[in-house]
């Protein structure tokens, strides 16, 4: 029996409309939110008096409506800001300045002298530096630090239940109330409850391995062990990324996964390595990022919703389980039969 999360993260605004009109007055940071250990300039930019607001593609960042904007970790080398430059021309008179983590992580010392922001925020970042180390530590893959173990376990879940049912909202305040508490060192206790259901996490990401098997009559290639398992409405807290690892490590040759999210249903398919080449095999197209299937003309188009790409050797499909089923049986079919 699955529980609702039904806790409200503190200072959590519910439409993202409301979000935006936050930001009106004042001098408001805009950061892209794809490394974790972003939460450290996070920081000492609420330190600084700034305000907040996440940017993971073109439609957020438009969304600004400050009279001053500084960009961080943003720039048009990101594949999500492809416009970037055009934003970046039409919104100069607002832009007072564009940081890099790195410029702030690795003590870029003359880059911050020119800066007058990046300056200001890195005076901040003296004041939380050890916290600071601790989260380099834990990017590292050290998890030593009780509090930053709690920051990272409550990050993962928040991550996993922003993806799973597509508010990614909820992600960024987050990271957001981490940031805070790092900040003025004020414990945060909805933090607290999505660290401990990281181990739920973990808990219903390994029953929905226990579901994969090769012992099915759905998909069969002769001679070879081909994984298969049906997982209907995810849950939540499944970290798929993490299954989709675990399947790809225990049934290395093929491995298919048919699940359904956020209202659409997808199936997976992946092979370590490559050991088989599943694009060729299934005729499948090359590009490595989400599909539509075209049942109509029982073809693949890349999907409006594609975001980041996936692995060369995994593939993700949106579309009727049936007939995508359907149409990697007769690809199945075709080769093995011949």
């Amino acid at each position: 029996m699955q529980i609702a999360l039904t806790f409200t993260l503190k200072n959590v605004i519910i439409r993202p409309e409301h979000y935006k009109n936050t930001h009106i007055m004042k001098t408001t940071v805009a950061y892209f939110p794809g490394d974790y250990t972003i939460v450290y300039a996070l920081a000492a930019c609420l330190k600084a008096g700034f305000e907040l607001h996440p940017a993971s593609n073109m439609h957020e960042l438009w969304d600004i409506n400050s009279r001053q904007i500084v960009l961080l970790d943003i720039d048009s080398e990101n594949p999500a800001f492809a416009d970037f430059e055009s934003y970046r021309e039409y919104m100069r008179p607002k832009i007072i300045s564009c940081l890099s983590l790195a410029d702030l992580y690795e003590s870029a010392t003359q880059k911050l002298n020119n800066n007058k922001v990046a300056l200001q925020i890195w005076k901040q970042l003296i004041d939380i530096d050890d916290v600071f180390k601790s989260i380099v530590s834990l990017k590292k893959g050290y998890l030593k630090d009780i509090t930053i173990k709690r920051f990272a376990y409550a990050l993962r879940s928040a991550s996993i239940k922003a993806s799973n049912t597509n508010d990614q909202l909820f992600y960024y305040k987050t990271l957001e109330n981490i940031a805070a508490e790092i900040a003025d060192l004020n414990s945060n206790s909805e933090i607290d409850i999505l660290a401990i259901y990281c181990e739920r996490v973990n808990d219903t990401t390994k029953a929905a391995f226990k579901r994969i098997t090769c012992n099915h009559s759905i998909f069969t290639i002769p001679y070879r062990e081909v994984a298969y398992a049906y997982l209907a409405n995810i849950s939540p807290w499944l970290d798929l990324d993490e299954l989709k690892k675990m399947a790809k490590e225990h049934y290395p040759y093929l491995s298919i996964l048919q699940y359904r999210a956020n209202d659409k249903e997808y199936t997976w398919i992946g092979s370590k390595y490559n050991q088989l080449d599943i694009r060729q095999f299934f005729d499948l197209p090359r590009k490595v990022c989400e599909y539509q299937y075209l049942e109509a003309e029982e073809a693949w188009i890349i999907s409006r919703d594609s975001s980041s790409p996936t692995s060369d050797d995994e593939f993700i499909g949106v579309g009727s389980h049936r007939h995508v089923s359907r149409f990697l049986r007769r690809k199945i079919k075709e080769l093995t039969t011949q």
